[in-house]
């Protein structure tokens, strides 16, 4: 998954516009740092 698209949904909770569950990597219904942080862990992972 692309950083960008992660961090483009920053703050973003469950229930408002935008929010997409496969955004919110940890599952925590929020689109936060630890999300951005755990996308770029991945970087270079292809699945």
């Amino acid at each position: 998954m692309d950083v960008q698209l992660v961090a483009g949904r920053f703050g973003l909770l469950f229930g408002q516009t935008g929010y997409a569950k496969r955004y919110d990597v940890n599952n925590d219904n929020s689109v936060d740092v630890l999300d951005i942080i755990a996308t770029a862990n991945d970087y270079g992972w292809h699945q």
